[in-house]
């Protein structure tokens, strides 16, 4: 079974860390991470590093757009690698 997480902050990884974990142990089940917003930005950390070393594979990485049908495109790209 496929599960498609997307974060947006350092905070919403720490909540979503136990989750994340689960998913990615279990057997028969493939975690896609896609990573967006402060992850992005360094003044917030480097939680792109704290994830990996996490041991999580970040499948995509969202960059802001303006564009909202170019955001969307970029998270299906990712669902679907």
């Amino acid at each position: 079974m496929d599960f498609a997480v997307i974060t947006v902050a350092r905070s919403a990884f720490s909540r979503l860390k136990p989750t994340l974990q689960a998913i990615h142990n279990a057997q028969n089940h493939n975690l896609h991470l896609l990573v967006a917003g402060n992850h992005e930005d360094p003044k917030f950390g480097d939680t792109l590093s704290e994830i990996s070393s996490n041991g999580f594979p970040i499948c995509c990485q969202i960059k802001g757009s303006d564009e909202p049908a170019k955001s969307a495109s970029v998270i299906l790209e990712g669902v679907h690698s």
